[in-house]
């Protein structure tokens, strides 16, 4: 909150007149990224022609991606960003994330019509496989120097961009 402060040329303790804590301030920041992004993703989906899901999942993939705010803070929603804020706070941004994720979900089963009547979920398996790949994408420095250290650990890396599409395709496909 000091470096922020900073930044923007604010006393800290102006900045609590508006955030009651960090986690709040980054769920403001997700908030004003998540939601034009979930827009974003409802037009592409509709301009899918032949949709499968590998290329329901690349579209995805691509989205995340694209979209560094959503991709990095997205997956700390329930483990970090949550654990801080007060009732009231979690009750509004909880109702606004349902209303802004419906319309995914229903353009989600529409572009894949095997998905009818499980659009949410599959946006729940979405989110919880890209946390999981998210986090182990993003070993430590010592992690990373082992793995060019002793090739033989390759197969334990994660690779965000490779492998996430995968295993959401197969997620897609199963479900």
């Amino acid at each position: 909150m000091a470096a922020l402060a900073d930044h923007v040329g604010l006393a800290k303790g102006t900045l609590y007149l508006y955030f009651s804590s960090k986690e709040h301030l980054f769920l403001s920041l997700l908030e004003d990224s998540l939601f034009p992004w979930i827009a974003r993703l409802v037009r592409r989906l509709a301009l899918q022609r032949r949709p499968t899901p590998t290329s329901v999942a690349r579209l995805f993939a691509e989205a995340f991606s694209a979209d560094p705010t959503v991709d990095r803070l997205l997956p700390l929603l329930e483990s970090v960003l949550e654990h801080q804020i007060d009732a009231p706070t979690a009750l509004a941004f909880k109702q606004r994330l349902l209303e802004n994720t419906l319309p995914l979900a229903a353009a989600l089963e529409e572009t894949l019509l095997v998905l009818a009547g499980h659009g949410l979920e599959a946006l729940i398996s979405i989110r919880a496989l890209h946390s999981g790949y998210r986090q182990m994408a993003d070993s430590p420095p010592v992690v990373q120097q082992l793995f060019v250290d002793h090739p033989a650990l390759a197969p334990l890396r994660v690779d965000l961009a490779r492998d996430f599409p995968r295993a959401l395709t197969r997620v897609l496909s199963s479900l």
